[in-house]
C-alpha cells in the first residue's frame, strides 16, 4: 500500500489526480504514478474520509449482484455491497463525464477500518472515464515484441495468460498486462499499453507502445490462425470490451 496525501495516475493517455487521501492507495498503482503535466485534461477525484449515508435514487441505470449505478443528486452514483456486512454503500458520486467526483472509502470488518480505491468501484469510475476519453479497456493480455504491443483477449480461463507467458520465454518481449489492456488513438495511430488491474502475474507496465495486432483466442487440439473480417473482427473485439 502506499500512502499520499494527493497524486496523478496515468493510465493509457488518460489522467486522474487523487486529493485529500488520508490513507493508503493500492500498491498496484504505483507503475502508473507520475509527475509530468497531463497528456489530456485531468478527471479531478476527491478522496472522502469516511463513507457517506445513503443516498436515495428512483432510477437505476444499472445493478448487479456487487455493484449498481443510479441517478444521484447531482450526476451518477456508484454502489458497492459491503462485504463483511453485505449491505449497499455509497461508493463514488461522479459527474456525467466522470471528470469531476468524490470517492469514498469502504468499511473494513476491521474495527474503525477503511479501504480506499477498491474493486470494483475503482475499475467502474475509471473506465467509465477511460471511455469518454477514447480510451477502452479490454480483457487481453498484453506483450510488447520490440517496439510493437499485441494484445491476445478473451474470456476468463482462455489461455491469456498461458501464452503471455510463451511470448516471455522470447528475447526482446515484455507483459505489460496478463489480463487487462487499454487500446486507444494518438495521432492518427492506434496503441496499447497496460492497465493496473492484473490476472495471476502481477508484472505490469504501463509504457503504451503502437498496437501491431489484436488475437482473440480459442482451445483446440491443434493450432491454427485465421484472419477475422471486419464484421466479425469487430464483434469480438465489442465483446472482450469494458462497456461502460
Amino acid at each position: 500500500m502506499l500512502k499520499t496525501h494527493s497524486c496523478r495516475l496515468s493510465i493509457g493517455r488518460s489522467s486522474f489526480m487523487l486529493h485529500g487521501l488520508s490513507g493508503a492507495i493500492p500498491s498496484l498503482y504505483a507503475p502508473f504514478m507520475v509527475t509530468s503535466p497531463a497528456e489530456s485534461g485531468d478527471a479531478h477525484y476527491s478522496m472522502a474520509e469516511t463513507p457517506p449515508q445513503p443516498i436515495p435514487s428512483k432510477t437505476i441505470y444499472w445493478s448487479g449482484p456487487s455493484w449498481r449505478m443510479t441517478a444521484g443528486r447531482k450526476g451518477i452514483v456508484v454502489d458497492v455491497v459491503v462485504p463483511h456486512s453485505q449491505r449497499w454503500q455509497c461508493a463514488a458520486e461522479m459527474d456525467e463525464t466522470f471528470s469531476r467526483g468524490i470517492i469514498y472509502p469502504m468499511e473494513t470488518h476491521a474495527a474503525g477500518g477503511i479501504e480506499f480505491l477498491y474493486p470494483p468501484v475503482d475499475r467502474v469510475v475509471f473506465a467509465n472515464r477511460l471511455s469518454i476519453e477514447g480510451t477502452v479497456l479490454v480483457h487481453a493480455s498484453a506483450v510488447r515484441v520490440n517496439d510493437g504491443v499485441y494484445l491476445f483477449c478473451g474470456r476468463s480461463g482462455i489461455g491469456k495468460s498461458t501464452i503471455a507467458d510463451i511470448w516471455l520465454e522470447k528475447a526482446g518481449c515484455t507483459l505489460l498486462n496478463d489480463d487487462r489492456a487499454v487500446i486507444f488513438c494518438r495521432e492518427g495511430n492506434a496503441w496499447a499499453g497496460g492497465a493496473p488491474w492484473h490476472g495471476k502475474n502481477p508484472a505490469v507496465d504501463p509504457t503504451p507502445g503502437s498496437l501491431r495486432g489484436i488475437f482473440h483466442l480459442g482451445q483446440a487440439p491443434t493450432n491454427r490462425l485465421r484472419r477475422l473480417d471486419s464484421p466479425e473482427a469487430s464483434a469480438r473485439l465489442l465483446a472482450t470490451g469494458v462497456i461502460p
